[in-house]
């Protein structure tokens, strides 16, 4: 009853409430996700979780698709890993090469906000941690899809296609170069900007 008081209150009042709202996604047969090498990614005889490794990804803020390390999660930015499955995971893709299906993620970003997708070659390291494979030297990302409903509380449905492939990952010592340049520059930047 409270919720429901709450609810109304910041209706009247023009506010909108942030509403979880699933969203559905995986990739079917007509785009599937191949490797580097132009093979496609599979689970034949091997049990979900020990295949190659796919993310549902939050674009952030700025909605820009950010490159992949081999951290953690293999985020970077302000970009953030929303769920994750496996090639070959759910009905009706079980053992199918280069497709999965997922259930609905749970989805509180307004509308406009984007998501992609990220195939690892290789499996996670520990299954159902969603951290990515030790060793992968490549990632493959989908093109984007924006949010266009979330206010109504209907689902959405993320069939992702045109998946990159041979993305390298870049090194540990690259991604730690670009930041010092980087930083550097914008340093450099402000200083002339204050002399001018």
């Amino acid at each position: 009853m409270k919720k429901a008081i709450l609810i109304l209150a910041f209706s009247v009042l023009g506010f909108e409430v942030a509403t979880a709202n699933p969203l559905s996604w995986g990739v079917g047969i007509q785009n599937g996700i191949k490797d580097s090498g132009g093979v496609a990614l599979t689970n034949v005889g091997a049990a979900d979780g020990t295949t190659a490794l796919v993310q549902l990804i939050y674009a952030g803020t700025d909605g820009l698709v950010d490159v992949a390390n081999q951290i953690g999660t293999g985020q970077t930015g302000d970009d953030e890993v929303i769920a994750y499955s496996w090639i070959g995971y759910s009905t009706p893709y079980a053992g199918a090469f280069q497709m999965f299906g997922e259930d609905a993620a749970n989805n509180t970003k307004e509308d406009g906000s984007i998501y992609y997708i990220r195939a690892w070659e290789g499996a996670s390291p520990s299954v159902g941690t969603g951290f990515v494979p030790q060793g992968a030297t490549f990632y493959g990302n989908s093109g984007t899809y924006t949010i266009t409903d979330n206010t109504s509380g209907n689902p959405e449905a993320f069939s992702a296609g045109g998946f990159s492939t041979n993305v390298a990952i870049p090194e540990p010592s690259v991604i730690a170069f670009i930041g010092v340049f980087g930083g550097g520059m914008l340093i450099a930047r402000r200083l002339f900007s204050k002399q001018a």
